[in-house]
């Protein structure tokens, strides 16, 4: 997968070295992409028009779903590698936002406001389901449990 800032996503075929896939965004910049790891046809793009699309990649024409709530431009997405249907997002609105795919008429889990500057960089945990870190130009990195889920154990 490839982001480019004129506004297209592609799909590559790294054996063939061809573009499988374009969709065009609009014109807006695509900063960020995730695959999801369960569903091997959805993938998330996110950039300048402050927005996050769930694309299905056998019908890579328009959106699956569009979830909205930052109020800049979304730097960096990420799938949840615990739970399918979730998605962390982070902005240069100083937010960080968790997001369920699987209700598309109220995505938005939960918004976390704990940064003074940008936020530039959010991940899930591979190893402690619940467990998030993000970064910001604030210089600090956070590690944090979302209110919604069960706290995991201290690490050791």
């Amino acid at each position: 997968m490839y982001t480019n800032s004129d506004g297209t996503l592609r799909l590559w075929d790294v054996s063939q070295s061809l573009s499988t896939g374009t969709v065009n965004d609009g014109g807006n910049e695509v900063l960020s992409c995730s695959w999801n790891k369960y569903e091997q046809n959805l993938l998330c793009s996110a950039g300048t028009d402050n927005t996050i699309k769930l694309w299905d990649i056998r019908q890579f024409t328009v959106p699956l779903l569009i979830m909205t709530g930052h109020s800049q431009s979304v730097r960096q997405i990420k799938f949840d590698p615990h739970t399918p249907s979730y998605l962390a997002s982070c902005s240069y609105d100083f937010t960080v936002r968790l997001w369920d795919t699987a209700n598309p008429l109220h995505p938005l889990i939960q918004t976390i406001s704990h940064h003074n500057e940008f936020t530039y960089s959010v991940d899930f945990s591979v190893h402690q389901k619940g467990l998030i870190a993000d970064c910001s130009w604030d210089k600090t990195i956070k590690l944090y449990t979302p209110s919604f889920v069960t706290p995991p154990p201290p690490i050791s």
